[in-house]
């Protein structure tokens, strides 16, 4: 009986002791967390957060200036990235929505080179050049394709697919112009720009359009930045990649 009673007064002792313990340390985060936001709003704004020197700060304003310093960097860069992602679904979405016959369409139109005795070339301008090494040198290759080094190799048989960030890219115009030309085929992947004069849509076989045309993301400073090029050219090759394999599939 005793030791019974014994257990059970040591038990209320350690949870009367761990209680105070809490009570204390919770007295002193609030206290912690006062004094931290009253500096924070006193000596740091998320506006001039990247142009303040903390090193002007007395010692223990200055861990609070640095430490807020971190904290609305990593908030920054978070956000940042959530609306990147929500920016990117939406691209790849309206791609889907509004290229998706075209891409069924460039999927057949490159399966007659790779059917018959034909080739596939691939000229990526610029950034787009990684479309080229996806193609090429990526995990899952396309079957017959080749990067495009000179015009006198491809014939009407060919096929060929054309990459610029812009519709009215000058190199990429010139180059359309002698496939033309030539009668070669070939398909156009890149961001429609209004213009009067010539562009990549008008002589195309098959024009697919990257819906970008500027950066994704606002900045404070009234500047935009993210322009993923590269990745909306290479959704678009990939679904033209699955369903060039379904047909390849199909006739094998």
């Amino acid at each position: 009986m005793i030791d019974l009673v014994y257990l059970i007064w040591k038990i209320w002792l350690i949870e009367k002791i761990f209680s105070l313990l809490l009570l204390y340390y919770t007295k002193k985060l609030i206290k912690f967390l006062h004094f931290y936001f009253a500096f924070t709003k006193l000596y740091v704004s998320s506006t001039y957060v990247y142009s303040i020197n903390v090193n002007h700060f007395p010692a223990q304003i200055g861990f609070y200036a640095r430490t807020n310093i971190f904290i609305i960097s990593f908030l920054k860069s978070v956000n940042f990235m959530k609306m990147f992602l929500t920016q990117v679904n939406g691209l790849f979405s309206r791609i889907y929505e509004k290229e998706q016959f075209s891409i069924e369409d460039s999927a057949r139109l490159l399966a007659q080179a790779a059917i018959g005795e034909g080739k596939i070339y691939i000229k990526g301008f610029n950034e787009m050049e990684a479309v080229t090494l996806e193609a090429l040198e990526g995990a899952e290759r396309l079957k017959g394709a080749l990067r495009l080094t000179k015009l006198d190799d491809v014939s009407d048989t060919d096929r060929v697919i054309l990459l610029s960030r812009f519709s009215n890219d000058a190199e990429a115009l010139a180059l359309a112009e002698k496939l033309e030309i030539k009668g070669v085929p070939f398909i156009s992947i890149c961001g429609d720009v209004k213009s009067d004069g010539n562009d990549l849509s008008k002589l195309t076989e098959i024009h697919i359009n990257t819906s970008l045309l500027k950066p994704m993301l606002p900045t404070e400073s009234g500047e935009r930045i993210c322009f993923p090029t590269s990745m909306a050219a290479l959704f678009i090759y990939h679904c033209i990649k699955l369903t060039f394999d379904e047909i390849i599939e199909e006739y094998e």
